[in-house]
């Protein structure tokens, strides 16, 4: 199963986030290939990627966001469950990617 965690490496001097994220598990060079086009077209850098055994790939993004929110609002669409992490490497609860998607929203009756 992919997993897809992400983190802020650091914030700008002017004060705008530079977040990473990570895909992990990747089955197959198609798959690989699809996510690092998905997510350039999104103006992601790749910054590394590898292989580990028997066609498991991973591939590490950067990019800058103005704020927070802008961050969030962007996640929140990604057709993947994306986990991300505090600076103490503990899970956030904001629900992101499908988790969001996914998510069941309660109707007021």
């Amino acid at each position: 199963m992919m997993n897809v965690e992400a983190w802020v490496k650091y914030k700008t001097e002017d004060s705008r986030y530079n977040y990473s994220i990570q895909f992990d598990n990747l089955k197959g060079v198609r798959t690989h290939k699809r996510i690092i086009k998905e997510m350039m077209a999104h103006g992601w850098e790749l910054t590394s990627h590898g292989s580990g055994k028997k066609d498991v790939f991973m591939s590490i993004f950067d990019k800058i966001y103005e704020t927070q929110e802008d961050w969030v609002s962007w996640a929140r669409t990604v057709e993947y469950p994306i986990v991300e992490f505090n600076s103490k490497n503990n899970k956030k609860a904001t629900k992101l990617g499908s988790y969001y998607l996914n998510k069941k929203r309660c109707k007021n009756g």
